[in-house]
């Protein structure tokens, strides 16, 4: 399962093909996410980062959470995104947004 918050929406499926269905969908950008923070504890993986598309406009924070199921592979899946928000604006003072 899986669950993407995204400003004025919310993405939901129940399988990988419904992420890869959705995956799919999305216009083609350049764009990659740049992990700032990770932790982990038993079967949960915790990601936060930025979201930076052509190299140098930051567009927003992500904040994930991932469960491992017994076979190692994710079975559960959560993202939020902010265009504006981050719990790390003191510490990215070299933060690049227009």
């Amino acid at each position: 399962e899986f669950a993407i918050v995204l400003p004025g929406t919310v993405r939901r499926g129940h399988s990988r093909a419904d992420m890869l269905s959705y995956l799919r969908g999305r216009p083609p950008v350049d764009r990659r996410h740049v992990l700032l923070r990770t932790s982990s504890d038993r079967d949960v993986q915790f990601a936060y980062g930025s979201v930076v598309e052509n190299e140098t406009k930051t567009t927003g924070y992500f904040l994930a959470a991932m469960h491992l199921g017994a076979d190692g592979t994710i079975d559960a899946y959560e993202v939020s995104f902010d265009t504006e928000f981050s719990i790390l604006r003191r510490e990215l003072a070299h933060d690049r947004r227009d």
